[in-house]
């Protein structure tokens, strides 16, 4: 058990690409998972992805919109077909800066 937005890998080993999913920590800490994951996980030249986990009314804004809303600018982004219950509602990424 850990806590993704402080792990670190045991031998400081940083990642071509990171993947979050904001929608499931408390909003209070969604640019603290962003800000860990591009700044102590994502190596240089590194892509970091956001996908939205959770479905419904209560989560409504896209990860891109999340991810421009914590700051971020987004340099892609894939949704799946309208109403196709099998896949996360979005996934949107940012490059390591």
């Amino acid at each position: 058990m850990g806590d993704a937005a402080t792990w670190l890998h045991p031998d400081g080993m940083r990642f071509d690409y990171v993947h979050v999913l904001p929608d499931c920590v408390p909003e209070a800490r969604r640019r603290e998972l962003v800000a860990h994951g591009l700044n102590e996980l994502l190596a240089p030249g590194g892509r970091l992805l956001a996908s939205a986990y959770i479905r419904g009314t209560a989560h409504d804004r896209t990860s891109a919109q999340l991810l421009s809303g914590l700051g971020y600018e987004v340099v892609g982004e894939s949704r799946p077909p309208v109403g196709d219950p099998r896949t996360p509602p979005s996934t949107a990424w940012i490059d390591a800066p």
